[in-house]
C-alpha cells in the first residue's frame, strides 16, 4: 500500500537525524513492503514491473519458463526487449502455429539466412494442361509431334491434278520409313496394226483408196487417201506418207498416229502407250483399200494392244500412279489417289514411319519437289491444338548410351505441334513434357 505525503512529513519529522536513519531508504522499504527490486524491475508504490530492457537470457534460468507457465497473450512485444527471449528459453513445442497470430511472422522478420520457398514444385499455372508422352525419335531429322489425337503415319500430298501425262522412261523415287529409295520407271508400249506380207507398193492408179480406222478406243472413222499425191505412189514409202498425212488428218487420237513401210509390210502405230492404245483397221463401205495393202484382221493383219503402267500414259489417272507406287513396297501399301491427286502414305506410326521423295523425273507432273520430306507425328493425346505457340517443351533422352545423343532442340512450334530434331539423329526414346494452355 502506497505511503501519503502527509505520512512521509511525520516520518521526518520523527527522525530528523539523516546520519542516524536513511530515510530515503526507509521510504522505499516502506513502499515496497520490504522488497528490492532486482535487474530488470522497477518497484514504484508498491507496484512492480518490467524496466526498460526487460528480462534477458541471463535473468531466466533454463527451461523456467515454458508453455505451461505463461497465459495466452500474456507477455507480448511490448513486455520484453529485442532479443531478450531466445529458443534455449523456451521449453520444445512452447509455441506453436497456435500461439502465432495471422501475419506476425514476415519475411522481413526472418534471418537473411532463412530462404523461403513461395511456390514449392509447382505444377501447370492456372489455365494451363500438362501433356507428358515417350517419344521414339526417327533416326532420321525430324521427329513430329502433335498436340491432339494419337500417332500418325508420315503422309504426303502431291498438288498435281490428274490425268497426267506420263513419259516412258522417267522415274518417281520414294525413300519410305528409312528402307532405302524405292524407284518407279514409268513403263508401256503403244497399240500397233501390223499388215500382212504381200503388200502393193504401187498404188497411184489404184481406184480403191479407202479404210476405217479406230485408234485408243475412238470411233472408228473412214478415210480417203490420193494415191496421185506427190507425183503418184508408186512406192511403199509414199504410200505410207499419203495414209500418216490422211489418218492425223482427222485429228483427236489419230492426230499422231505413224505410218511406215517395212520391208515387205505396212505398220500403223498409236502415238499413245499403255493397256489401253490400239490401232483396229476396218473395211470401207466402198473403194475399200485394206486388201491390196493387206491391212486390218480379215486381210491377215496382226493388230495387238498396248501395254504399261496406265491405260493410256497420256491420261493416266490419280489410281493408275497410286497403284504403282503402292506396289514398290509393303511400306508404300497404303498409297492411294486422294480425289484426283496422289497421296503418299507410309505403314507404321510416329517417328517410325517417314516419306523422303527423291530426285525423279516424274516428280513435277505428279505435283511432288526434290528431298520433300514428312514424318509420321507422334500425337500427345489432346483434345485440343495449343491455344497459341508460347508453350513449353521439355526433352529429357531415356538412354543408357549418353553419348548416342548431343543435343535435342524444338522447332517450328505452332499451335498444333512441333519438330524434335537431334544433332546426332538417333532412334532412342524421349520424355517429352509440353505445359500450355489448351484451345478451347
Amino acid at each position: 500500500m502506497a505511503i501519503s505525503d502527509a505520512d512521509k512529513a511525520k516520518l521526518r519529522e520523527m527522525c530528523p537525524a539523516a546520519s542516524e536513519v536513511d530515510l530515503g531508504q526507509l521510504i522505499q522499504d516502506a513502499e515496497s513492503g520490504g522488497l528490492t527490486a532486482g535487474t530488470g524491475l522497477d518497484i514504484t508504490e508498491g507496484v512492480m514491473s518490467i524496466d526498460d530492457g526487460g528480462v534477458d537470457t541471463t535473468q531466466l534460468a533454463a527451461d523456467a519458463v515454458d508453455g505451461t507457465k505463461i497465459a495466452d497473450d500474456a507477455i507480448d512485444s511490448e513486455h520484453y526487449a529485442a532479443g531478450s527471449i531466445d529458443n534455449e528459453h523456451l521449453a520444445d513445442s512452447a509455441v506453436d502455429t497456435e500461439e502465432i497470430a495471422d501475419g506476425a511472422v514476415t519475411a522481413a522478420k526472418l534471418d537473411s539466412g532463412i530462404a523461403l520457398v513461395t511456390n514449392p514444385l509447382a505444377g501447370p499455372a492456372e489455365g494451363e494442361t500438362l501433356l507428358r508422352k515417350q517419344v521414339t525419335l526417327a533416326g532420321a531429322n525430324p521427329t513430329s509431334v502433335a498436340i491432339a489425337g494419337a500417332d500418325d503415319a508420315a503422309t504426303l500430298l502431291g498438288t498435281g491434278e490428274g490425268s497426267f501425262a506420263l513419259t516412258v522412261g522417267n522415274t518417281f523415287i520414294v525413300n519410305p520409313n528409312g528402307e532405302g529409295e524405292q524407284t518407279w520407271t514409268v513403263a508401256g508400249t503403244a497399240g500397233v496394226s501390223t499388215g500382212d506380207t504381200g503388200c502393193s507398193i504401187d498404188m497411184s492408179a489404184a481406184l480403191d483408196n479407202k479404210l476405217a480406222i479406230s485408234v485408243d478406243g475412238d470411233e472408228a472413222e473412214e478415210v480417203t487417201f490420193d494415191w496421185s499425191a506427190g507425183g503418184g505412189c508408186d512406192s511403199g514409202a509414199k504410200i505410207a506418207a499419203e495414209m500418216q498425212t490422211k489418218i492425223r488428218a482427222l485429228g483427236g487420237k489419230k492426230a499422231l498416229v505413224t505410218v511406215v513401210h517395212s520391208t515387205d509390210h505396212y505398220v500403223v502405230t498409236s502415238a499413245d502407250f499403255g493397256t489401253a492404245s490400239a490401232v483396229n483397221i476396218t473395211e470401207a463401205a466402198s473403194s475399200n483399200c485394206t486388201e491390196e495393202l493387206k491391212l486390218g484382221a480379215t486381210f491377215g493383219a496382226s493388230e495387238a494392244a498396248g501395254t504399261g503402267d496406265a491405260a493410256l500414259l497420256s491420261e493416266a489417272t490419280a489410281a493408275e500412279c497410286a497403284a504403282k507406287i503402292a506396289a514398290l513396297d509393303a511400306t508404300l501399301a497404303n498409297t492411294a489417289a486422294e480425289g484426283l491427286k496422289v497421296r503418299l502414305n507410309a505403314t507404321g506410326t510416329g517417328g517410325s514411319s517417314s516419306l523422303v521423295v527423291g530426285n525423279g523425273t516424274e516428280n513435277t507432273e505428279l505435283g511432288f519437289t526434290n528431298t520433300q520430306a514428312d514424318y509420321g507425328n507422334v500425337g500427345m493425346g489432346a483434345g485440343h491444338d495449343m491455344a497459341n505457340a508460347t508453350y513449353t517443351v521439355l526433352l529429357t533422352p531415356l538412354t543408357n548410351d549418353p553419348g548416342s545423343v548431343d543435343v535435342l532442340s524444338v522447332y517450328n512450334k505452332a499451335t498444333t505441334g512441333f519438330d524434335i530434331y537431334a544433332e546426332t539423329a538417333v532412334a532412342i526414346p524421349v520424355e517429352v513434357l509440353v505445359v500450355g494452355a489448351l484451345a478451347s
